[in-house]
Order: C-alpha cells, then sequence, then structure tokens
C-alpha cells in the first residue's frame, strides 16, 4: 500500500498541509505532490497530533458538559411548563363545565316551561273540543235520526253484472253465489237515508247459523270486494252476526251485542252524514221472538265530510238478505 508516490514503508516524514505521511520521493522539486510543502519530522508529527486531539477531546467534553447542563435545564423548564399548561387547562376545564352545567339547568328549566306552557294549551284545547264534541254527541243521541233520513231501497249491482260500468239494478233478494260468503256494495248516499234488511234462513242451504260469520249490514267508506266482509276491514262498519251472536263490528273489533235467538231478523239502517265532523250511524233490530227492538247508536269521526259513503252486506250460504217491496 502506497501513500503519494511512495511506500509507507519509505514514508519518513509528515506533511502538515495535507495531513498525511510521505516518502522524500513526494517532495522532490516536480516530481512529488508534496512540493513545497510544510513538513514535519514524523516524531514532531505524532506529538503535534496528540496535542491537537486531546485539546480537542477537552473541547468536546467542556461543550458535551455545557450542552448536558443546558439539556437538563430545558428539561426542567419543559415540566414546568406542562405543569403550568396541565393547571391551566384544569381550569379552563373546570370553568367550562361550570358555565355548562349552569346553561344545562337554565336549558332544563325553559324546556320545562315551554312544555308546561304547551301542554296546559294542549289540555284547554282538548277540554274546549270534548266540551263540543260532548255537547255534540249528547244532541245526536237525543235526535230522533229516523226522523231526518230518506227511506230507499239500496242499488246493487247485480252479481252477474260484474263489470264497473254495468248498470245497477235493485236487487230484492241477496245470496251468496260463492261457496262462503258474498259481500255487495250498493251506489253511494247523496243524503241521509235509511234502509230496511230481512235475514231469513236460505232454505236451499242446510247449516248451523250459531257458528262462523253468518251475515252483515252497514256501510263503507269505499267498495267492498266480494269476498271482504262487513265490519272485518278498516273501511267498513255493521252489525254482524258471528258465532251466534248478534255484534258491532268495525275492522275485525267485535263489540257484543246479544245472542241471536233465531231467524228471521230484520235490521233497519239510518245514516245521517250532515255532521261537519262526524256520520251518526243508527241501527234497529227487531226479531219476532223477542217481541221488542234493540237500538244502537254509533257517532263515526273517521269519516270526512263529503267522502262517499256506500251501503254495503254481506251473507253467508245459509241465510239470504230480503229488501222490502216498496219504501
Amino acid at each position: 500500500m502506497s501513500t503519494g508516490q511512495g511506500k509507507i514503508s519509505q514514508a519518513t516524514v509528515f506533511c502538515d498541509q495535507c495531513k498525511v505521511l510521505v516518502c522524500h520521493l513526494c517532495l522532490c522539486d516536480g516530481l512529488g505532490k508534496h512540493t513545497g510543502h510544510k513538513v514535519l519530522a514524523r516524531e514532531s508529527a505524532c506529538q503535534q497530533v496528540k496535542e491537537t486531539v486531546e485539546s480537542t477531546k477537552k473541547s468536546l467534553e467542556s461543550m458535551s458538559t455545557v450542552v448536558q447542563d443546558q439539556s437538563q435545564k430545558m428539561e426542567d423548564l419543559g415540566e414546568e411548563l406542562e405543569d403550568v399548561h396541565r393547571q391551566a387547562c384544569q381550569k379552563e376545564l373546570e370553568q367550562t363545565q361550570e358555565i355548562e352545567d349552569c346553561l344545562q339547568k337554565s336549558r332544563t328549566h325553559y324546556c320545562e316551561l315551554v312544555r308546561s306552557c304547551s301542554i296546559q294549551q294542549d289540555l284547554k284545547r282538548a277540554v274546549t273540543k270534548f266540551r263540543s264534541a260532548s255537547m255534540s254527541c249528547l244532541q245526536t243521541m237525543a235526535t230522533d235520526e229516523p226522523g231526518k233520513c230518506q227511506s230507499i231501497i239500496p242499488l246493487i249491482k247485480s252479481p252477474s253484472s260484474a263489470g264497473k260500468e254495468a248498470p245497477r239494478v235493485q236487487n230484492k233478494c241477496l245470496t251468496t253465489w260463492g261457496f262462503n260468503s258474498t259481500s255487495f256494495t250498493a251506489e253511494s248516499l247523496d243524503s241521509n237515508s235509511l234502509w230496511s234488511v230481512t235475514i231469513e234462513k236460505n232454505s236451499s242451504h242446510v247449516g248451523d247459523t250459531k257458528s262462523g260469520y253468518l251475515f252483515g249490514v252497514g256501510i263503507a267508506s269505499d267498495q267492498l270486494g266480494n269476498k271482504e266482509l262487513v265490519g272485518m276491514n278498516g273501511k267498513s262498519y255493521g252489525i254482524a252476526c258471528s258465532n251466534g251472536n248478534l255484534v258491532y263490528c268495525h275492522n275485525s273489533k267485535i263489540e257484543q251485542l246479544m245472542p241471536l235467538d233465531g231467524l228471521p231478523l230484520s235490521i233497519t239502517v239510518c245514516v245521517t252524514n250532515d255532521q261537519s265532523e262526524s256520520v251518526i250511524l243508527s241501527f234497529t233490530i227487531t226479531n219476532s221472538s223477542w217481541g221488542d227492538t234493540l237500538s244502537c247508536k254509533k257517532v263515526l269521526m273517521d269519516f270526512i265530510h263529503g267522502d262517499p259513503i256506500y251501503p254495503v252486506f254481506t251473507v253467508s250460504q245459509r241465510v239470504k238478505m230480503q229488501f222490502p217491496t216498496h219504501v
């Protein structure tokens, strides 16, 4: 291995400018790379380098000590600042929580006041509405509804005329043409109306009149399908015979009236729709075996004034419905 132009075994002097050991050939004029450089004897150079290293070491150790002291001071200062920041944040959070609690209490109190005021207003309106409805209901119950109604025979589409455009005919007798029950829908009412129907046993069919849905008579807000039973859906109200009992029913909810003693049975339906917020539905049930009549009256709030009202009828195979020949 060589240093400059000579071998390491021949390096006897030290180039102070380049800081390397060189041989005498490297110092020759015009030949060596270190011509004109300051050179030192190898022993002197070693002593000089040693002194420089020791001086630099002491300087670095002194600087390291200063840096460590400064670093410790910075750490102490950082911890102090963090502690101050932590205390300031805690105080800020406590103040914020106090303000939030105060605002929440105020909000809760305000909401309670608003709710109380709203409840009082709702209660006042409800009492006023209830008073008006109660008076109207009492007047309705005391009114002779049949005296206000026109006696009619409902116009019912013949079973053989299933199309929507088929003419309406006055069927005097309704019987089912299906295996179970059939429903009929008459023309909608154009005024306060009253009609009667007699339910008799169907002599062409032998069956128990004390089980299942036997018949239904009432009104609906829309036309019923052939298999939609009166009172067993949300659009119809009526008197029905179910499992041997006469019941008032709507949307499959049943109100028991009395047991069915036997047939024939006459039902008169009276509908008054001149009220602004309700329809008055009255029933009178007559059975020769009683020697008396049963009357009931319902105030229907679901009907909107002006909406169509359809007389509806349901008959099973075991019965037939007979309308009067004239009114």
